[in-house]
């Protein structure tokens, strides 16, 4: 089935066991490939649609990590580590700042 799915066969073995959940995109490719409507998917043994809902919590997470956390975890490292994650962080910096003057301004 994955010959005409850009999805790996794993990727479709973790929705089929409920291990990953589907994303519409996902389904989307699946019943292209099938060349059955989205719905068919859903469909139990008698042909209505049977979809289970899960009700599990979903962890949120902050956007930005708080500096307190940030600095503690990094006294915890190496110093040797340290420097080479400012290192990263200071090329990466660079390459931002290059890419945003080479665009064009609006």
């Amino acid at each position: 089935m994955t010959a005409g799915v850009s999805l790996s066969q794993g990727y479709i073995n973790q929705i089929e066991s409920g291990k990953r959940r589907f994303t519409q995109k996902s389904l989307d490719l699946i019943s292209d490939a099938l060349s059955v409507p989205m719905i068919e998917l859903f469909r139990g043994d008698e042909g209505a649609p049977s979809i289970e809902v899960i009700n599990k919590p979903i962890k949120r997470y902050k956007k930005h990590p708080n500096k307190k956390e940030f600095l503690a975890l990094l006294g915890e490292l190496p110093e040797h580590i340290v420097d080479h994650y400012l290192i990263l962080l200071r090329l990466e910096k660079e390459i931002w700042e290059s890419d945003l003057s080479k665009r064009p301004s609006k």
